[in-house]
């Protein structure tokens, strides 16, 4: 098999939370706290801010590179850090990949816009005109978000293989949410050349993924999960069904408790189960979030329990 492009991105990866101040402000020191603790799990492939979990959506242009600054201090070189892209303006996009290179981003996770709900992944030429423009006009790696296609804004498997091969494509997080299509998208993609890494975002069966295939796990539940990721990882790498299913039924309760509607508040869920967990001070979100109420607390700290992380 040829090398892999570079950053080689495999294993865990956490998206993680943008943490703020009781007054919606950047608390930087709990920012650099979760990405050194993430950083610091062997296993841990790449560190994922801004994103969905980071509330990219309402973090201005300057707080976005703030926020990869302060990641990249914390991580300090130990792995690759990977930035959101998120914007329905390609020079908007482009400025912001350019903003996260110089902050520190190893490379960029762009998501499809808004804008391609209008029927823009009917065929290959938008979405491959956008992501090579963010390319090469920013000079930086790319990871590629793949959405379930059913959305509007998921990629066929024949427009993420364009997508993918592009020559500064190193990953793609998948989310198709079928496991049908995404043993379909891993199959094609094997057969980029040189490789892309392949990291499951469907999380409610990472094992099936990891069972047809992949390079890892990317999750917004990685900030609490990370270690119990990476062992459901290497053992199905290994081919250790019998361990990874364990893990896998440790786990389900608290994925039950985290991803169910409304999805607007699953990394809501996560940033107080954290608080729960003494790694974080707040879980303060910003609006349109609101904190869950006590009968959701309850549940969150219940499971925690039941896992065994409380």
């Amino acid at each position: 098999m040829a090398k892999r492009r570079q950053p080689d991105i495999t294993g865990v990866v956490p998206a993680i939370y943008t943490t703020f101040n009781d007054d919606y402000s950047i608390d930087e020191r709990s920012l650099q706290h979760l990405a050194d603790r993430m950083a610091s799990i062997d296993g841990v492939g790449a560190v994922f801010c801004i994103g969905h979990a980071g509330e990219v959506a309402s973090l201005s242009a300057s707080e976005r590179a703030r926020v990869v600054r302060s990641v990249a201090e914390a991580v300090a070189g130990r792995v690759p850090i990977l930035a959101g892209v998120y914007s329905d303006s390609i020079d908007e996009a482009i400025q912001h990949a350019r903003d996260a290179k110089k902050a520190g981003a190893s490379a960029v996770t762009v998501f499809p816009p808004n804008v391609f709900f209008g029927g823009a992944t009917a065929d290959s030429e938008r979405p491959f005109r956008w992501m090579e423009a963010i390319a090469n006009r920013a000079e930086i790696p790319i990871c590629i978000f793949q959405f379930p296609p059913a959305s509007g804004l998921g990629y066929s498997t024949d427009t993420l293989v364009r997508l993918a091969s592009l020559p500064e494509g190193v990953a793609v997080k998948e989310g198709s949410g079928s496991p049908r299509i995404y043993e379909d998208n891993v199959v094609a993609l094997s057969a980029v050349d040189p490789p892309v890494s392949v990291l499951t975002s469907n999380n409610e069966w990472w094992l099936a993924d990891l069972a047809f295939g992949g390079d890892g796990i990317l999750s917004g539940s990685g900030p609490v999960l990370a270690k119990e990721q990476v062992a459901l990882w290497r053992a199905m790498k290994s081919g250790d069904l019998a361990s990874a299913r364990k893990i896998n039924a440790k786990i389900r309760p608290l994925l039950r408790v985290f991803y169910k509607g409304p999805e607007i508040d699953m990394h809501n869920r996560m940033k107080n189960a954290l608080v729960m967990m003494g790694v974080l001070p707040r879980a303060t979100v910003r609006p349109p979030l609101l904190p869950p109420d006590q009968k959701e607390l309850d549940q969150i700290r219940n499971a925690l329990v039941t896992v065994g992380l409380l």
